[in-house]
């Protein structure tokens, strides 16, 4: 394993801070926008069923490239970073596809 500066682990500690806070916002938007389609009694069964079942698909996701990311000997925050890459991306989509 080539031998990282401290700048290149700083770095990596502080992508994994930005993707969490992108996964915090992109989450908290979509949890906002489908409350208000619950409340106005405006949610599809389509998207009511897509809530249920892409979580899991995510965290499957996650928890996969996070496996091979420790088994290829990356430092934590990388191995973190994979994990929540497919989690913060599922988020932001829904966010965006909610927001139409």
């Amino acid at each position: 394993m080539p031998v990282k500066t401290m700048t290149t682990i700083a770095m990596d500690w502080i992508a994994l801070g930005f993707q969490q806070q992108q996964l915090t916002l992109s989450a908290a938007e979509t949890i906002m926008r489908r409350s208000m389609m619950m409340g106005m009694g405006g949610m599809s069964a389509v998207e009511t069923t897509s809530m249920w079942f892409e979580k899991p698909a995510a965290f499957a996701k996650g928890y996969e490239q996070a496996a091979l990311a420790m088994a290829r000997g990356k430092p934590s925050a990388q191995i973190m970073t994979e994990f929540l890459r497919p989690l913060a991306a599922s988020a932001a989509s829904n966010a965006k596809r909610l927001r139409s």
